[in-house]
């Protein structure tokens, strides 16, 4: 059960890793446009 829950914790982290590394591509895109 408890492995479960561990495996659930590290996908939940790494959705939120891959959004913060897409919000970081965005904005070095932006600065590199202008």
């Amino acid at each position: 059960m408890q492995t479960a829950t561990g495996q659930l914790q590290q996908t939940h982290q790494a959705k939120q890793v891959r959004r913060d590394i897409a919000r970081v591509k965005t904005v070095l895109t932006e600065k590199a446009g202008e």
